[in-house]
């Protein structure tokens, strides 16, 4: 039951992060990026969050203090999390444990897919894509997390459903940023 709880807790903690910062529109700029290409043909850029999570990004999503990268032009944002691993192992995690983590916040909650065991470069990892209805707005949220077996990096891309333009859009480039994700 602790197990569970944990997972539970680290799941809220990051989507009450995510989804404040899509209401509020991400916060301030603290670095300007390229504008010179359209997200569904971005050009890739490496970043490396204060977390120490590596991964590609379109290189027009900017930096907001909070740590998070997102594009103005169509919310799409990226956030980062680090939570200890210990009683908390992603192999441990099911489709239930995600929907769990999410009931109670959000009024409408759907695991899309889900897929554990996976590998990204060369560490543990579990990718999903929840779709999660607040405030009577539909997002879609991919989570992807990976292990060192003591700590677990949480990587959420997360956009409005029904988003036609930008990373998310296009499940290719989407994919590329997922593979690139290294941690330190």
């Amino acid at each position: 039951m602790k197990k569970i709880l944990a997972q539970i807790t680290m799941l809220v903690l990051l989507c009450v992060i995510t989804f404040s910062l899509i209401g509020c529109g991400g916060g301030e700029n603290t670095a300007s990026e390229p504008t010179n290409a359209s997200s569904t043909s971005a050009s890739l850029v490496e970043v490396t969050s204060a977390e120490g999570i590596s991964l590609k990004i379109p290189s027009e999503w900017v930096l907001q203090d909070n740590g998070v990268y997102i594009d103005k032009n169509t919310g799409e944002n990226v956030a980062f999390s680090v939570v200890d691993a210990t009683g908390n192992q992603i192999s441990n995690y099911t489709e239930e444990t995600i929907s769990n983590s999410y009931q109670g916040t959000y009024e409408k909650v759907a695991v899309k897919s889900f897929e554990n065991g996976l590998r990204i470069n060369g560490k543990e990892a579990l990718k999903t894509q929840v779709n999660l209805t607040s405030d009577n707005k539909d997002y879609t949220l991919i989570l992807v997390i990976v292990t060192d077996d003591t700590k677990n990096y949480l990587i959420n891309f997360t956009c409005e459903s029904g988003n036609t333009e930008g990373l998310m859009a296009n499940t290719n480039n989407l994919q590329t940023c997922i593979d690139s994700i290294t941690i330190e």
